[in-house]
């Protein structure tokens, strides 16, 4: 069995397409595992098999998802983590157990993103198994070296260090596109998997901030580690506020912009984005524009 786990917020409009891509490219038995916060609508969480939102962040939610699956999967089943906004593009279930035959990890590791060197939880499958063994975290934690020079970390951090405490030999699946319309986002791994990149926040990558400057502004994610220094954990501040409200400020969030050079580029990648993301619902080989120069 495939266990299939995916975190999408606050926007229901990925779950189509991803559990459309799941349908056409996984070819053996899967179960979808789902965190859904601030998506209430019945008929979409009636769409994957188990819906938990849990709390905090989301490496805590994908943390939760896993335990909720090793608590009752076979030793040898596979864990598949999977953004909102990735899924496969080929078929991948033999592709996997090809790869997990000589590495018990395979994860997207994302290079172009100024030298990130984490599993990312884009995509990544282990066993059962192992992840139960190294006791597998999605959380920040473990650093690296930029190309700056400053020590950084993200989602998979954590995760990273584990791997190498352990002396895991994780195979890094490697951007293979051939066109590229951004450095990160709309990125192909390994021939076989996709990811839009930033489907639920902000389109600002670590290149972005190199390039363009810091093209950020106040995000929820900015609220909930301010909240959580305070003690209060983050999931009881969104909690409190009512979902159409809450998604209203989130789109506020999305809209306040620095100045208007940095505000054409947001928009400029808002529309290549939603572009792209038109292109991927109505056509399933979208993604050979990103195969050919």
């Amino acid at each position: 069995m495939i266990h299939i786990l995916t975190v999408h917020w606050m926007d229901p409009k990925w779950i189509e397409p991803q559990l459309s891509y799941l349908r056409r490219n996984v070819e053996e038995p899967y179960r979808t595992w789902a965190s859904l916060e601030g998506i209430p609508d019945p008929a979409d969480r009636a769409r994957f098999d188990v819906v938990e939102d849990g709390e905090g962040m989301h490496a805590d939610k994908l943390n939760s998802l896993a335990a909720l699956v090793t608590d009752t999967a076979d030793a040898d089943d596979l864990l598949v983590f999977i953004d909102g906004d990735a899924f496969p593009i080929r078929p991948i279930a033999g592709w996997l157990r090809e790869l997990l035959r000589d590495h018990p990890l395979v994860a997207v590791r994302r290079d172009e993103n100024r030298g990130e060197r984490q599993p990312h939880p884009s995509f990544c499958a282990t066993t059962v198994d192992l992840w139960t063994k190294i006791g597998g975290d999605w959380r920040e934690g473990g650093t690296w070296t930029s190309p700056g020079g400053t020590q950084v970390t993200d989602v998979g951090g954590t995760l990273y260090n584990q791997l190498q405490t352990a002396g895991i030999d994780w195979l890094p699946l490697l951007r293979s596109n051939t066109n590229d319309l951004h450095p990160v986002w709309f990125a192909i791994y390994a021939e076989h998997v996709y990811h839009h990149g930033a489907g639920f926040r902000r389109r600002v990558s670590r290149v972005d901030v190199a390039d363009h400057g810091d093209l950020a502004s106040p995000r929820l994610r900015d609220t909930a580690r301010l909240y959580r220094a305070r003690h209060e954990h983050p999931m009881d501040l969104v909690r409190r506020i009512n979902p159409a409200t809450l998604r209203r400020l989130w789109q506020g969030l999305r809209q306040e912009l620095p100045n208007s050079e940095q505000s054409r580029y947001l928009e400029e990648a808002t529309a290549l984005s939603d572009g792209v993301y038109a292109d991927l619902v109505d056509d399933p080989e979208f993604y050979r524009r990103f195969e050919t120069t």
